[in-house]
């Protein structure tokens, strides 16, 4: 509950500095973003109005069931962050197409390692196999291969 005062009064707030920085009549008449600025408003109100009631009325189920449902009005707001965020949507969507490419590569490099690694051992072997004096090395070279 303390959150949702403190989450409320921060969107409060900061449509309060966006109301003062553009005037009340740029805000709800000639901005660009006219109904981005009226659902914000009717966010910001039913959030104080929300928590008013949850004060007054504690036992009071139908009014709490209506005030959760005008809750998920601020699913929007987050949506509209994402408008905002367009540079970052570009670079995940950029991220997500290169991954098809990125799997093939390291498929290609596992590949080409299992093939190095099966040639060094058949050479291995077949230095061993046909080398007929026993040397330190060929010694060690039976004990690693």
């Amino acid at each position: 509950e303390v959150i949702q005062v403190f989450i409320c009064l921060m969107f409060t707030l900061e449509m309060l500095l966006r109301l003062l920085s553009k005037g009340v009549r740029v805000f709800f008449v000639l901005d660009s973003d006219i109904f981005w600025n009226y659902l914000d408003a009717f966010v910001v109100f039913s959030a104080i109005v929300e928590i008013v009631v949850m004060r007054i009325t504690l036992d009071a189920k139908p009014l709490l069931i209506f005030a959760r449902l005008i809750r998920l009005l601020r699913i929007v707001r987050v949506i509209r962050m994402i408008r905002v965020l367009s540079e970052l949507k570009l670079m995940m969507y950029s991220i997500f197409s290169t991954l098809k490419s990125l799997v093939w590569s390291m498929l290609l490099m596992v590949v080409f390692g299992y093939l190095c690694s099966v040639c060094l051992t058949e050479a291995t072997t077949q230095h061993l196999l046909h080398a007929g004096n026993r040397t330190e090395l060929n010694d060690q070279l039976w004990t690693d291969f």
